[in-house]
């Protein structure tokens, strides 16, 4: 079963701060996501395609905002 997990993984990116911790991607994947490393607990951005990541800082209130522009916005 590992090998079969194992032929799928494009790469890993590590976290920026240096801590250790990394991020496994497998094929197919696409798109960035944020993260927060579990040692110390800054904010990371990651880039799929690119397979790098970088700093950030946290986005406060980004769900609340989704939401309420989903509500707002006018149905098709």
């Amino acid at each position: 079963m590992s090998q079969i997990v194992a032929e799928k993984l494009k790469g890993m990116i590590e976290y920026p701060c240096g801590c250790g911790p990394k991020v496994l991607v497998y094929e197919g994947t696409t798109g960035k996501v944020s993260g927060q490393c579990p040692i110390c607990k800054k904010y990371a951005l990651f880039d799929y395609e690119q397979m790098i990541s970088e700093p950030c800082g946290a986005t406060r209130g980004a769900v609340h905002n989704l939401k309420m522009k989903k509500i707002v916005s006018p149905s098709r």
